[in-house]
């Protein structure tokens, strides 16, 4: 990648300023964890606009059930913070579980979501709740459901040369009857590409009998995050029975095409893992409404 200048805006209005400047040939860099190690080699833009000083875009806030992070927040905030480890702990262990403490204390999550890598770990477990992003550019701010802002093809609809992610926000959980979790199956512990990873959120009824919603959301399956959406409607209004999430099982399987992978496996060996993480997740979600699981502790 080459570029001519290289800037650091201390606003929001004034990254903006630069953009609208350059119409279309800057682009927008936070951590630069994806961006500076992309291949490249051929794209020529003439500036880069560093938003990494714009403070105003890395917190993370509770107010009432409404949770918000801020764009530039890090792996590590997430991670490390205690708003986050109470109210939905498997963002927390998947935030943790991104590339090396030096990747995690630089990237941030509104990068990890712009970048739409489809195994992306925290943007993964974001998606299993659900959550509204803010987008600013000349014309004003935008809303949109994070799930509405991959491109079918692979890719973002955020558009880093005009646009700035905001934040993402989401409802916390009644622990009493909803929940999550987060896997991730790798060759080894740290520092390398999943061969899968997912994230399920589920809520059950008042009498704990039946599931009332569920998401769940496998990768990499396809050019983006997958909903696996026959699953997730087989479930609802059903029971919790280890044959429904058996059956459940079966159709994840059906709904994922992973492709063949010298770094992650064959095709036929991760479609088959697909149904055994998703057998698995159902049932870790399911303890973790039975038990009212909270913080992150390492395991769950």
């Amino acid at each position: 990648m080459s570029f001519g200048k290289y800037y650091t805006p201390l606003s929001v209005e004034e990254a903006i300023d630069i953009l609208n400047e350059y119409e279309g040939k800057a682009r927008v860099v936070a951590g630069g964890t994806d961006l500076f190690i992309e291949d490249t080699a051929n794209t020529k833009i003439d500036a880069m606009v560093d938003i990494s000083m714009i403070k105003e875009l890395r917190f993370i806030s509770k107010e009432d059930r409404l949770i918000r992070i801020g764009a530039l927040s890090t792996h590590t905030d997430i991670a490390d913070s205690d708003t986050i480890k109470n109210e939905c702990h498997f963002l927390s262990k998947a935030a943790s579980a991104v590339g090396s403490v030096q990747i995690r204390n630089v990237g941030t999550v509104g990068g990890n979501i712009v970048n739409a890598q489809p195994a992306a770990d925290t943007a993964l477990a974001l998606l299993a709740l659900n959550p509204c992003i803010t987008i600013v550019s000349e014309k004003g701010k935008r809303n949109m459901l994070m799930s509405d802002s991959y491109r079918l093809n692979g890719g973002s609809l955020i558009d880093p040369t005009r646009e700035i992610l905001l934040d993402i926000a989401f409802k916390s959980m009644d622990h009493h009857f909803e929940n999550g979790a987060f896997m991730r199956l790798g060759k080894r512990k740290a520092m390398v590409l999943p061969v899968l990873n997912s994230s399920a959120y589920m809520r059950l009824n008042k009498d704990k009998s039946s599931i009332e919603d569920v998401r769940i959301v496998m990768a990499p399956c396809s050019r983006i995050p997958l909903r696996l959406r026959n699953t997730e409607n087989y479930l609802i209004n059903g029971g919790h029975s280890e044959d429904i999430f058996i059956e459940a099982s079966k159709l994840a399987m059906d709904d994922a095409n992973p492709r063949n992978s010298c770094f992650r496996g064959s095709s036929s060996y991760r479609k088959h893992l697909v149904g055994v993480m998703v057998f698995r997740i159902l049932n870790q979600v399911l303890n973790n409404i039975v038990n009212e699981v909270l913080p992150f502790n390492g395991t769950n």
